[in-house]
Protein backbone atom coordinates (compact mmCIF):
# COMPACT_ATOMS: atom_id res chain seq x y z
CA UNK A 1 0.00 0.00 0.00
CA UNK A 2 2.78 2.45 0.92
CA UNK A 3 4.54 1.92 -2.42
CA UNK A 4 1.27 2.63 -4.22
CA UNK A 5 0.86 5.89 -2.31
CA UNK A 6 4.50 6.80 -2.93
CA UNK A 7 4.10 6.34 -6.68
CA UNK A 8 0.73 8.10 -7.01
CA UNK A 9 1.14 10.95 -4.54
CA UNK A 10 3.54 13.25 -6.41
CA UNK A 11 1.61 12.99 -9.68
CA UNK A 12 -1.73 13.49 -7.95
CA UNK A 13 -0.56 16.56 -6.03
CA UNK A 14 1.12 18.05 -9.09
CA UNK A 15 -2.22 18.10 -10.87
CA UNK A 16 -3.86 20.13 -8.09
CA UNK A 17 -2.79 23.58 -9.25
CA UNK A 18 -4.83 25.41 -6.60
CA UNK A 19 -3.99 23.18 -3.63
CA UNK A 20 -3.81 25.29 -0.47
CA UNK A 21 -4.04 22.84 2.45
CA UNK A 22 -2.21 19.53 2.45
CA UNK A 23 -1.91 16.84 5.12
CA UNK A 24 0.22 13.86 4.12
CA UNK A 25 0.35 11.10 6.71
CA UNK A 26 3.62 9.54 7.67
CA UNK A 27 5.55 8.37 4.61
CA UNK A 28 8.83 7.95 6.45
CA UNK A 29 9.53 4.51 4.99
CA UNK A 30 9.43 5.88 1.47
CA UNK A 31 11.58 8.33 -0.43
CA UNK A 32 8.57 10.44 -1.35
CA UNK A 33 9.23 14.05 -2.20
CA UNK A 34 6.54 16.64 -2.52
CA UNK A 35 5.89 18.14 -5.95
CA UNK A 36 5.92 21.87 -6.52
CA UNK A 37 2.67 23.53 -5.50
CA UNK A 38 2.93 27.33 -5.64
CA UNK A 39 -0.55 27.88 -4.11
CA UNK A 40 0.15 25.81 -0.96
CA UNK A 41 -0.45 27.73 2.28
CA UNK A 42 -0.48 24.97 4.93
CA UNK A 43 1.50 21.73 4.91
CA UNK A 44 1.50 18.88 7.40
CA UNK A 45 3.78 15.86 6.91
CA UNK A 46 6.65 13.93 8.46
CA UNK A 47 10.19 15.31 8.71
CA UNK A 48 11.73 12.85 6.22
CA UNK A 49 9.28 13.96 3.52
CA UNK A 50 10.05 17.61 4.31
CA UNK A 51 13.81 17.06 4.22
CA UNK A 52 13.48 15.32 0.86
CA UNK A 53 11.30 18.08 -0.57
CA UNK A 54 13.46 21.20 -0.45
CA UNK A 55 12.78 21.98 -4.11
CA UNK A 56 9.04 21.93 -3.47
CA UNK A 57 9.41 24.05 -0.33
CA UNK A 58 11.47 26.64 -2.20
CA UNK A 59 8.68 26.94 -4.76
CA UNK A 60 5.84 27.11 -2.21
CA UNK A 61 5.91 30.89 -2.41
CA UNK A 62 2.81 31.51 -0.24
CA UNK A 63 3.36 28.77 2.36
CA UNK A 64 2.47 30.13 5.80
CA UNK A 65 2.42 27.08 8.08
CA UNK A 66 4.49 23.89 8.28
CA UNK A 67 3.43 21.20 10.70
CA UNK A 68 5.86 18.34 11.36
CA UNK A 69 3.95 15.21 12.31
CA UNK A 70 4.89 11.68 13.29
CA UNK A 71 7.63 10.14 15.33
CA UNK A 72 10.75 9.31 13.28
CA UNK A 73 12.03 5.76 13.60
CA UNK A 74 15.63 6.96 13.44
CA UNK A 75 17.35 10.09 14.69
CA UNK A 76 17.29 13.00 12.27
CA UNK A 77 20.78 14.10 11.27
CA UNK A 78 20.45 17.87 11.55
CA UNK A 79 24.12 18.25 10.57
CA UNK A 80 23.38 16.80 7.15
CA UNK A 81 23.04 19.09 4.12
CA UNK A 82 19.28 18.40 4.10
CA UNK A 83 18.93 19.30 7.79
CA UNK A 84 20.91 22.50 7.40
CA UNK A 85 18.99 23.42 4.22
CA UNK A 86 15.67 22.92 6.02
CA UNK A 87 16.65 25.27 8.86
CA UNK A 88 17.96 27.81 6.32
CA UNK A 89 14.65 27.61 4.50
CA UNK A 90 12.74 28.09 7.78
CA UNK A 91 14.90 31.13 8.57
CA UNK A 92 14.45 32.83 5.21
CA UNK A 93 11.09 31.82 3.73
CA UNK A 94 9.30 35.19 3.66
CA UNK A 95 5.69 34.02 4.00
CA UNK A 96 6.24 31.41 6.73
CA UNK A 97 4.40 32.46 9.90
CA UNK A 98 4.08 29.23 11.91
CA UNK A 99 6.12 26.11 12.60
CA UNK A 100 4.41 23.33 14.49
CA UNK A 101 6.15 20.22 15.80
CA UNK A 102 3.33 17.95 16.88
CA UNK A 103 5.42 15.32 18.68
CA UNK A 104 8.79 16.47 20.09
CA UNK A 105 10.10 12.92 19.85
CA UNK A 106 13.75 12.34 20.86
CA UNK A 107 14.61 11.19 17.32
CA UNK A 108 13.45 14.58 16.07
CA UNK A 109 14.57 17.13 18.67
CA UNK A 110 17.08 15.49 21.04
CA UNK A 111 20.34 16.55 19.48
CA UNK A 112 22.72 19.38 20.15
CA UNK A 113 22.57 20.33 16.47
CA UNK A 114 18.77 20.67 16.57
CA UNK A 115 18.94 22.88 19.66
CA UNK A 116 21.62 25.13 18.19
CA UNK A 117 19.81 25.52 14.87
CA UNK A 118 16.47 25.97 16.62
CA UNK A 119 17.91 28.69 18.87
CA UNK A 120 19.42 30.43 15.82
CA UNK A 121 16.06 30.22 14.04
CA UNK A 122 14.29 31.81 17.03
CA UNK A 123 16.87 34.60 17.08
CA UNK A 124 16.58 35.26 13.32
CA UNK A 125 12.77 35.04 13.23
CA UNK A 126 11.36 36.30 16.53
CA UNK A 127 7.90 36.72 14.96
CA UNK A 128 7.73 33.10 13.80
CA UNK A 129 5.08 31.31 15.87
CA UNK A 130 6.46 27.99 17.08
CA UNK A 131 4.06 25.38 18.45
CA UNK A 132 5.04 22.39 20.55
CA UNK A 133 2.56 20.46 22.68
CA UNK A 134 4.98 21.06 25.55
CA UNK A 135 5.97 24.54 26.83
CA UNK A 136 4.92 27.38 24.58
CA UNK A 137 7.64 29.96 25.05
CA UNK A 138 11.02 29.38 23.44
CA UNK A 139 13.17 29.40 26.58
CA UNK A 140 10.88 26.88 28.27
CA UNK A 141 11.00 24.75 25.14
CA UNK A 142 14.79 24.59 25.19
CA UNK A 143 14.70 23.80 28.92
CA UNK A 144 12.06 21.10 28.30
CA UNK A 145 14.11 19.43 25.57
CA UNK A 146 17.33 19.44 27.57
CA UNK A 147 15.56 18.13 30.70
CA UNK A 148 13.70 15.32 28.94
CA UNK A 149 16.30 14.36 26.37
CA UNK A 150 19.74 14.79 27.97
CA UNK A 151 22.75 14.64 25.68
Amino acid sequence: MLNAIQNVLPAALSSLSRLQLCHIPRLEDSNAALPRSPSLRWLSTDIRTLLGSMDALQHATVLECVSIIGRPKHAVNWDSPAGAAFFQWLAHHPTLRRLSIEHPHPNLVASRSFLVQFAQLCHRRPALAVHFPAPTDRQSLIEYITAHHPF
